[in-house]
């Protein structure tokens, strides 16, 4: 048996590490959303918070949405999928149709409800989505009601291509090899034309442009790769040593972000699966992550309007972690649980034992 799927057996840190993650996010958030400059993690290591937050939460993503497909049928696949993003987005869509609008909407409630607020729950088709409400939060200095829903649309995206690349046998190990190298090379390409997140290029999907799919699909290939390698990929302290050592000198370069790639999924692996549970109470909490990542901006422009923008980022961030957790944790316990044991009970796997995608990505599974 391979190292990840002992790692995936027994006692894990995902939960953990997708927490991590989502904190990083939502910590990185806290300085636009106040409209200021600035970055708390890039001053400190030389990479941007949401940037290493996203890098962890999509390379495990694609390591294990890879086994969920190679252990489940296409139907089985996709039910846990929807079962794993739907239930807690749709809860997330309500709160701010109903809760957040109606407070923070610049005039009356009745012309609020007169726009026909409630096709914001075309969002659940996660393609095209939108994150705005018209007349909230429009004086904040960055705008939007949800503005990190926007990667679930490019997560999709990924979940939907498995199914079809595991059909054509292209899930080998030569296979996610090359689709890891020709993410990388699009990306690069896409980066040396002038592309990046302000200026996306062209749209593949409603809600997927090039600049995003090829980025963040290079760290979902990655995971990919991983797990296809599974049997000759060997996790050890001190390489995952060498790999931090080398991120670490390389994070004032031009081009720093390549590191994050190998290096960085490396790293992210063996801290999740290889390197043994390290705070084994953390799994009463259960995951918490996903949860804490679509409620973060909501509450965060919600904090921000109250007190007029006062707030500075760290105490913006002090104040939406404690209620954002009690979010997340109801979520999990009365959404997201209760679905994944519905994907379980009801959807049975028959191609191989025990297996689960679950829980895979805090912002997608």
């Amino acid at each position: 048996m391979s190292q990840i799927e002992a790692g995936l057996k027994r006692g894990n840190n995902l939960d953990l590490l997708r927490l991590l993650a989502a904190l990083s996010v939502l910590v990185g958030h806290s300085w636009p959303l106040t409209g200021t400059p600035g970055d708390p993690l890039f001053r400190l290591v030389g990479y941007y918070s949401g940037n290493v937050g996203l890098a962890v939460f999509f390379v495990l993503s694609g390591l294990l949405v890879a086994r969920s497909v190679e252990n489940h049928s296409t139907g089985s696949y996709l039910m846990r999928r929807c079962l794993r993003i739907l239930p807690a987005l749709a809860a997330v869509l309500t709160f701010e149709i109903f809760v957040v609008g109606p407070i923070f909407y610049d005039g009356p409630v009745h012309e609020y409800f007169a726009r026909s607020p409630w096709t914001r729950y075309y969002n659940l088709l996660l393609f095209g989505m939108t994150f705005n409400l018209k007349g909230v939060f429009e004086g904040n200095p960055l705008p939007g009601v949800n503005g990190s829903a926007w990667t679930l649309a490019v997560e999709a995206t990924f979940y939907l291509m498995l199914p079809i690349l595991a059909f054509l046998g292209l899930l080998t190990r030569r296979a996610t090899l090359c689709l890891f190298l020709a993410f990388s090379a699009g990306y690069a390409s896409c980066r040396l034309a002038g592309y990046d997140f302000h200026r996306a290029g062209p749209v593949l999907l409603q809600g997927v442009a090039l600049h995003p799919f090829l980025k963040w699909g290079s760290y979902f290939a990655l995971g990919t790769a991983f797990w296809a390698w599974r049997d000759r990929v060997r996790f050890e302290p001190g390489i995952a040593l060498c790999c931090l050592l080398i991120l670490l000198f390389c994070r004032r370069m031009p081009g720093a972000e390549w590191a994050l790639l190998p290096f960085g999924g490396y790293v992210i692996i063996y801290a999740g699966l290889a390197c043994g549970q390290l705070v084994k109470a953390y799994d009463r909490l259960g995951d918490l992550s996903y949860g804490l990542y679509i409620y973060a901006w909501p509450i965060q422009q919600w904090i921000v309007a109250v007190t007029g923008n006062a707030v500075g980022p760290w105490t913006l961030t002090a104040i939406t972690v404690p209620v954002v957790g009690m979010l997340a944790f109801a979520s999990w316990h009365l959404l997201e649980r209760p679905a994944l044991s519905l994907a379980r009970g009801r959807v049975r796997p028959d191609r191989g034992a025990g297996a689960t995608g679950v829980g895979t990505s805090g912002a997608q599974a």
